[in-house]
């Protein structure tokens, strides 16, 4: 062994190089231009990706052999997708050709973390220059790539394979979780109450001595809010949209100070308060 030169990579095979991406593959090169007009549901055709993720089909293809696609634009910026027939990508996604070397480069990309690359922008962006300059561990022996590849190819799908049988055990106990708590919530603890119908449709019969009341009658909604003479540099947690999740809670949040946020960040969250999905902050 030897050391690579790299922190994060450490110490890699003597025989083996560091190299920059762009001396390693054939093109790079972007999508095309793509309206969401020209989408369609009907799985027949080819395949859509844009920011390296698949967002629908289309009836056209301009990726028609084995290539990498990287997420160039937005929130999938970085994500690295592996395809091997024909499909569309998008201007979000750089197209990646290798040749022999594809299927080898795909794994050797699934270590880096190019998120790192992206512009700090609103939009993350990741420009083609810095891919094709970012460096990696590479072994130079085609055999020995071809090996790696295959064992990864084998090993990795039984994990897929593990990975979405666990998935949809997690989607039915969720099922299981959200019908439970429904039928506890509408139905009482004792199933041998006496029963009335609601008259609401999706909950059907409840406890007879229960009520049907507005909601406006039992919550309440937290209207505190930031002034506009809060100090510039007031800091505090923000949490968007995207950032409360139904089993997690909050999963994420941004600090800012009060001249860098948006002006939906000026609800006054407190501790205790329940979030529905609004534009908070704590």
């Amino acid at each position: 062994m030897k050391h690579s030169g790299i922190e994060w990579i450490g110490d890699i095979p003597s025989n083996w190089e560091i190299k920059r991406f762009k001396y390693l593959v054939s093109e790079i090169s972007s999508g095309d231009s793509l309206t969401n007009e020209m989408l369609s549901d009907d799985d027949t055709l080819y395949p859509v990706f844009g920011g390296g993720k698949q967002i629908g089909y289309y009836e056209k293809s301009n990726v028609t052999s084995s290539n990498i696609l990287i997420g160039r634009v937005g929130v999938n910026c970085g994500c690295i997708t592996k395809l091997t027939g024909k499909a569309w990508a998008t201007d979000s996604a750089l197209i990646v050709n290798s040749n022999d070397i594809t299927n080898y480069l795909y794994y050797l990309l699934l270590t880096t973390n190019l998120n790192n690359l992206s512009d700090a922008n609103a939009q993350p962006i990741i420009t083609a220059s810095k891919v094709l300059n970012t460096k990696i561990p590479f072994c130079i022996d085609i055999q020995e790539q071809r090996s790696i590849a295959a064992f990864l190819d084998t090993q990795c799908s039984k994990i897929d394979n593990i990975i979405t049988e666990l998935e949809q055990q997690i989607e039915i106990l969720k099922q299981y979780k959200t019908s439970l708590i429904t039928e506890t919530v509408t139905k009482g603890l004792n199933k041998n109450a006496p029963m009335r119908n609601s008259g609401i449709d999706w909950i059907g019969k409840i406890p007879a001595h229960w009520e049907n009341k507005p909601t406006k009658y039992i919550l309440e909604s937290n209207q505190e809010t930031l002034k506009e003479s809060t100090k510039a540099d007031y800091t505090f947690k923000y949490n968007d949209i995207g950032s409360v999740d139904f089993d997690k809670g909050i999963i994420n949040y941004e600090e800012m100070s009060f001249e860098n946020s948006p002006s939906r960040a000026r609800r006054i969250v407190k501790k205790g308060i329940q979030l529905y999905q609004q534009f908070v902050h704590i």
